[in-house]
């Protein structure tokens, strides 16, 4: 029995697209016209490559849509590989359709959820995978979907905002450099020839846009370039090892840390809560946070927290003496624990964090336009002098 994509049309004219199981294209069109359809087209499902579902792109949001959906379908009683088929029949052309029929294939053949979503590593990170795998063995895979699901449009959120407040800065820094570049390019070489014809003594800041204007004209100089950035690149996509410095090194950078850790506690404060509703034990789900708050320092101190837990201590109680950890968090957590209210405690903590990191990220966007603004200004400022400093010494050397 293959998977087959159906377009056919029904009595009153309407047309429909239906995904389920034949034994060929022949036995579809038949069950098809038995229920008194008109079969359009019968088409095999075939699976992706390996190459291609690790290269597949879909939208957050539309991912996010998906995990809502398939959310509601399994809480409304329905098998997951009935959802996705239910869900492929509505889907338009396009990735997203292609996404749903890949997870039905697999999810139908052997039922393995979790393994059906690391064919995408794009889409579902190993902490995502892992979450569903213990979701669907503890019966909590509504839960876990919809969590998922809310996780990534909040990301997406996020993200635009950022987008949205960097389209101006972007913009003026796209022009300022139009017209530095048009500067070195067509400018400057002028007063090269004017500099030689006047024997004018240049200086060192002269000197270095001189050669900065010769190399912006020289075709090897961007075959060069072109080819260092393509090289990093690849470099940086298929070393892990590489991915991982340039992640320590992002971490240090001033400004960029704090928010970084504050991001990093509630993503943690977030998936903790999701594994702590779905049911799992709370050593297990601290073993699966602590591999995937973003920061590689709180990663660490989580791993031992989550090895504190498991020699009989409280989460609370491991997390004193934590420096990394903030106070507000130890504290919150302590009380949690005592009422029994941890799930609420969690959901208060990544509100918290969620807001600081935003208010975070949106000071350090209100800086960076006066900051750019004044670094282009000088960089302009720069070429300017470096052009008109000879020629003001020459004529007063000429006047003297």
């Amino acid at each position: 029995m293959q998977l087959y994509t159906v377009e056919f049309f029904e009595r009153d004219g309407r047309k429909r697209i239906e995904c389920a199981r034949y034994a060929n294209a022949k036995v579809a069109r038949t069950r098809i016209r038995a229920r008194g359809g008109l079969p359009a087209r019968v088409s095999l499902c075939r699976p992706l490559s390996r190459h291609r579902r690790l290269r597949f792109a879909v939208p957050p949001i539309e991912v996010a849509a998906i995990l809502d959906q398939l959310s509601m379908q399994l809480e409304a009683g329905y098998p997951l590989d009935e959802a996705l088929y239910r869900l492929l029949e509505n889907a338009p052309k396009g990735n997203r359709r292609l996404l749903l029929q890949e997870l039905a294939l697999r999810v139908s053949s052997d039922g393995a959820v979790a393994d059906a979503f690391r064919e995408f590593p794009r889409l579902f990170p190993d902490h995502f995978c892992q979450m569903i795998e213990v979701g669907h063995q503890g019966g909590r895979l509504p839960e876990v979907f919809a969590s998922l699901g809310a996780h990534l449009a909040r990301q997406d959120s996020l993200r635009a905002s950022v987008q949205r407040a960097l389209n101006y800065p972007l913009l003026a820094l796209g022009l300022v450099g139009a017209v530095v570049g048009f500067l070195l390019v067509a400018v400057v070489p002028l007063f090269r020839t004017v500099f030689q014809e006047l024997n004018a003594e240049m200086p060192m800041l002269t000197r270095g846009c001189l050669w900065l204007s010769d190399r912006i004209r020289d075709p090897v100089f961007w075959l060069l370039s072109g080819g260092a950035v393509i090289s990093g690149g690849v470099l940086i996509s298929s070393s892990p090892a590489v991915r991982l410095a340039l992640r320590r090194l992002w971490e240090t950078v001033p400004g960029v840390s704090g928010l970084v850790r504050l991001a990093a506690w509630a993503r943690f404060c977030g998936n903790l809560q999701t594994l702590y509703r779905a049911g799992i034990a709370l050593q297990r789900a601290l073993e699966i946070c602590a591999q995937n708050t973003g920061a590689r320092r709180c990663d660490k101190v989580m791993a031992r927290v989550a090895q504190r837990v498991q020699q009989g201590a409280t989460m609370g109680e491991a997390m004193c003496g934590e420096r990394t950890v903030p106070e507000l968090l130890v504290s919150s957590i302590l009380v949690g624990e005592r009422t029994n209210r941890l799930e609420e405690t969690l959901e208060r903590m990544r509100l918290y964090f969620e807001r600081r990191a935003q208010e975070r990220a949106a000071l350090a966007l209100q800086w960076l336009e006066p900051l750019l603004t004044l670094g282009l200004g000088l960089l302009v400022g720069l070429v300017a002098v470096s052009l008109f400093y000879p020629l003001i010494r020459l004529s007063m050397s000429i006047r003297l």
